[in-house]
């Protein structure tokens, strides 16, 4: 039994435990310094803003296993409000039991009751790439797009 709430400040170091442990994981972001201080200030924006969207999974012992982030305004060439997901993780021992997908659902919920025209939401971390489209795709999103990344050290 899993239960999807919205983040608390009090889940603040949760949060931020599984967010270190997705970048340690991924091969791409790794690479990146993390900022603690940046991120937690950045959470806590969404928490407080009636557009920002930051969910956490517990599991039946109330132990964060996963956790969402999104927020909803309009893009910077329109007036039309877009929802851009920021990040979806299960943490790895509770992989394979199909919570993202149930973490994007409640996103998808989120977006729709925000009235947005569009939810752009994908990955770029190297985690469970097949994993999460199937997931994004179960909840009705299409692969749109192109990305594109260049390192230079």
């Amino acid at each position: 039994m899993f239960n999807i709430r919205t983040a608390f400040n009090t889940d603040l170091d949760a949060i931020t435990a599984m967010f270190r442990s997705q970048l340690a994981e991924s091969p791409r972001v790794s690479r990146l310094d993390f900022d603690e201080d940046k991120f937690r200030a950045a959470v806590m924006n969404l928490m407080d803003q009636d557009d920002g969207y930051v969910r956490i999974m517990l599991n039946d012992k109330q132990e964060p296993v996963g956790m969402a982030m999104a927020y909803a305004q309009s893009e910077w060439y329109s007036s039309t409000k877009l929802a851009q997901g920021l990040t979806v993780y299960v943490v790895p021992e509770y992989r394979g039991e199909g919570l993202s997908k149930h973490l994007i659902a409640c996103a998808d919920r989120w977006a729709e009751d925000q009235g947005v025209l569009w939810f752009q939401a994908g990955t770029m971390m190297g985690i469970g790439e097949d994993a999460a489209r199937r997931a994004y795709e179960s909840n009705g999103f299409k692969v749109c797009g192109l990305g594109f990344d260049k390192w230079y050290r």
